[in-house]
């Protein structure tokens, strides 16, 4: 599970990336279309969302199979099933990402 934990920050992070190198790209080259931003937008919801819905995953609550029903034994649980990413996590921009994408794809492509 960590491992596919590891894979979806760096393909949020990617995405995070290639997102700003072409906003950027969008206004230094003054292409301003309302529908590519909107897309990218819809993109971002989408990546950003919660895949699980289930709270003991997220580690932001105390209690491990609900926060109405506590029970100490399975509550020490929590820390080996808290694997969903932290938002922050899947908002940071990759530099090398973004440049690579820029000179790469959006520049010469």
């Amino acid at each position: 599970m960590n491992n596919v934990k590891a894979q979806a920050i760096q393909a949020a992070t990617d995405f995070t990336s290639w997102r700003k190198a072409i906003l950027d790209y969008m206004d230094e080259e003054n292409f301003n279309i309302k529908t590519y931003k909107e897309i990218l937008d819809q993109f971002a919801q989408e990546v950003y969302s919660p895949i699980i819905q289930w709270h003991k995953y997220s580690g932001d609550y105390e209690e491990f199979i609900s926060p109405e029903l506590p029970h100490k034994r399975a509550d020490n649980l929590k820390s080996y099933y808290a694997i969903l990413p932290k938002l922050e996590e899947l908002t940071e921009v990759d530099e090398e990402r973004y440049n690579w994408f820029r000179s790469y794809i959006l520049e010469n492509g």
